[in-house]
């Protein structure tokens, strides 16, 4: 029998990135995570703008987190707390918020149903924020500021002879990409001089090289690569496997690769 407290967790999720994986594991630390999703409508409401991923594509990415239990699509009411109706069906022991998202309506609101009402206590920002916070073991080099800036932006993207990719959020000092590798396919074995990269599994089962080491991953899985380390993602199935990569660096661009082999017989000038 599970006797772990219930924790609501409630944001847009869109654009998905390092900070609102951070939250996703503090809000875990206190109870297994039920996280409510904002829909497409309240997306557009609170963001004025059309959602990068829809409401499914959103709960699924969010469902292959380990620290997620379940997710629950809001109801389309354009509202800061459209996770009300949850409340009732879940019944969480704990309401988790970070402080920018925390308000007096959404604590009166909680603790009238006999809720706690918990602020992450965490550094940074957290989930419905656009600023990621720092990824464990992720360094600066002396003097790299010096250096050419990041070069993406958000809702860039691409075709490659091994798929594509999308740039979901760019920051200044992050990047979060979708990457669809097509079966039978991999990108080249490759190293980054700036930057690290943080792999997440969506769907799909991918094969990873890091320096000389394999790995098999599922979804729900993850791999981080350090800045240098030798790496490859390929897909040996017959379908397709998306990956949410997230890079961390003060150079964030296409033209950071060492490129020492390629099935394509391509340069080094492009990924």
């Amino acid at each position: 029998m599970n006797n772990r407290p219930k924790v609501l967790v409630s944001g847009c999720f869109d654009e998905l990135h390092s900070g609102h994986i951070a939250f996703l594991k503090e809000a875990a630390s206190y109870g297994d995570v039920y996280v409510s999703v904002g829909s497409d409508a309240t997306v557009a409401e609170l963001k004025k703008r059309k959602a990068v991923c829809s409401e499914e594509e959103r709960r699924y990415m969010l469902e292959s987190i380990r620290f997620v239990k379940e997710v629950h699509i809001g109801p389309a009411t354009g509202s800061v707390l459209d996770f009300a109706p949850l409340l009732d069906i879940i019944k969480p022991n704990i309401f988790f918020v970070n402080a920018d998202g925390s308000s007096e309506e959404k604590r009166k609101l909680i603790e009238s149903k006999g809720i706690r009402y918990v602020v992450s206590p965490g550094i940074g920002e957290g989930a419905g924020s656009g600023v990621a916070r720092p990824f464990p073991n992720v360094t600066e080099e002396k003097g790299e500021r010096e250096l050419p800036p990041m070069t993406y932006t958000a809702g860039e993207q691409d075709e490659r002879p091994w798929g594509r990719w999308l740039v979901m959020d760019a920051m200044p000092r992050s990047v979060v990409k979708k990457l669809t590798i097509l079966p039978g396919n991999r990108i080249s074995l490759q190293r980054h001089r700036h930057r690290s990269e943080l792999w997440i599994v969506v769907d799909g089962i991918a094969e990873v090289q890091r320096d000389k080491q394999s790995f098999t991953l599922r979804p729900g899985e993850q791999i981080f690569l350090p800045k240098g380390c030798l790496h490859r993602l390929g897909n040996t199935t017959n379908t397709p496997v998306t990956i949410i990569e997230i890079q961390f660096g003060n150079i964030l661009s296409e033209q950071d690769i060492e490129r020492f082999n390629d099935d394509y017989g391509r340069d080094t000038d492009t990924i």
